[in-house]
Protein backbone atom coordinates (compact mmCIF):
# COMPACT_ATOMS: atom_id res chain seq x y z
CA UNK A 1 0.00 0.00 0.00
CA UNK A 2 2.87 2.40 0.76
CA UNK A 3 4.23 2.06 -2.75
CA UNK A 4 0.84 2.82 -4.27
CA UNK A 5 0.50 5.92 -2.09
CA UNK A 6 4.02 7.11 -2.95
CA UNK A 7 3.40 6.53 -6.66
CA UNK A 8 0.09 8.43 -6.47
CA UNK A 9 1.77 11.36 -4.72
CA UNK A 10 4.52 11.36 -7.36
CA UNK A 11 2.04 11.32 -10.23
CA UNK A 12 -0.04 14.10 -8.69
CA UNK A 13 3.17 16.11 -8.38
CA UNK A 14 3.81 15.64 -12.10
CA UNK A 15 0.24 16.71 -12.90
CA UNK A 16 0.31 19.98 -10.93
CA UNK A 17 3.84 21.13 -11.77
CA UNK A 18 2.77 23.67 -14.41
CA UNK A 19 0.07 25.31 -12.28
CA UNK A 20 1.76 25.09 -8.88
CA UNK A 21 5.45 24.21 -8.67
CA UNK A 22 5.46 24.70 -4.89
CA UNK A 23 2.66 22.13 -4.47
CA UNK A 24 4.45 19.78 -6.86
CA UNK A 25 7.60 20.03 -4.73
CA UNK A 26 5.59 19.29 -1.60
CA UNK A 27 4.00 16.24 -3.22
CA UNK A 28 7.35 14.88 -4.38
CA UNK A 29 8.78 15.38 -0.88
CA UNK A 30 5.78 13.48 0.53
CA UNK A 31 6.36 10.67 -1.97
CA UNK A 32 10.03 10.47 -0.99
CA UNK A 33 9.15 10.49 2.73
CA UNK A 34 6.68 7.64 2.19
CA UNK A 35 9.32 5.67 0.30
CA UNK A 36 11.94 6.26 3.01
CA UNK A 37 9.53 5.40 5.84
CA UNK A 38 8.64 2.08 4.23
CA UNK A 39 12.06 1.14 2.88
CA UNK A 40 11.13 1.48 -0.79
CA UNK A 41 14.76 2.28 -1.66
CA UNK A 42 14.60 1.39 -5.33
CA UNK A 43 12.15 4.22 -5.93
CA UNK A 44 14.05 6.93 -4.01
CA UNK A 45 15.70 7.87 -7.31
CA UNK A 46 12.35 8.61 -8.95
CA UNK A 47 11.51 11.11 -6.21
CA UNK A 48 14.99 12.61 -6.35
CA UNK A 49 14.78 13.00 -10.14
CA UNK A 50 11.52 14.91 -9.77
CA UNK A 51 12.95 17.15 -7.04
CA UNK A 52 16.03 17.83 -9.18
CA UNK A 53 13.80 18.81 -12.10
CA UNK A 54 11.80 21.18 -9.91
CA UNK A 55 14.96 22.76 -8.48
CA UNK A 56 16.32 23.25 -12.00
CA UNK A 57 13.07 24.80 -13.23
CA UNK A 58 13.15 27.31 -10.40
CA UNK A 59 16.74 28.34 -11.12
CA UNK A 60 18.33 26.49 -8.20
CA UNK A 61 20.87 24.82 -10.47
CA UNK A 62 23.40 23.90 -7.77
CA UNK A 63 20.70 22.13 -5.78
CA UNK A 64 19.42 20.42 -8.94
CA UNK A 65 22.92 19.14 -9.76
CA UNK A 66 23.48 17.90 -6.20
CA UNK A 67 20.12 16.08 -6.04
CA UNK A 68 20.62 14.61 -9.51
CA UNK A 69 24.06 13.35 -8.43
CA UNK A 70 22.49 11.62 -5.42
CA UNK A 71 19.83 10.12 -7.67
CA UNK A 72 22.43 8.79 -10.12
CA UNK A 73 24.48 7.32 -7.25
CA UNK A 74 21.37 5.62 -5.85
CA UNK A 75 20.46 4.19 -9.25
CA UNK A 76 23.99 2.87 -9.69
CA UNK A 77 24.14 1.34 -6.19
CA UNK A 78 20.77 -0.37 -6.59
CA UNK A 79 21.15 -1.39 -10.22
CA UNK A 80 18.02 0.63 -11.04
CA UNK A 81 18.47 2.11 -14.52
CA UNK A 82 17.39 5.60 -15.43
CA UNK A 83 14.53 6.22 -17.79
CA UNK A 84 15.20 5.96 -21.52
CA UNK A 85 14.00 8.58 -23.99
CA UNK A 86 12.06 7.61 -27.08
CA UNK A 87 15.15 8.26 -29.20
CA UNK A 88 17.13 5.76 -27.08
CA UNK A 89 19.12 8.33 -25.12
CA UNK A 90 19.13 8.63 -21.33
CA UNK A 91 16.34 10.76 -19.92
CA UNK A 92 17.43 13.58 -17.62
CA UNK A 93 15.07 15.38 -15.26
CA UNK A 94 16.92 18.61 -16.00
CA UNK A 95 16.26 18.61 -19.72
Amino acid sequence: MARVLADALEQEGHLVVVEDAERATQLHHEALAERVEHGLRVFYADSLDALAMLAGRSGRTAEAARVLGVSDAARHALGYPGRVRRDGGRWSPCG
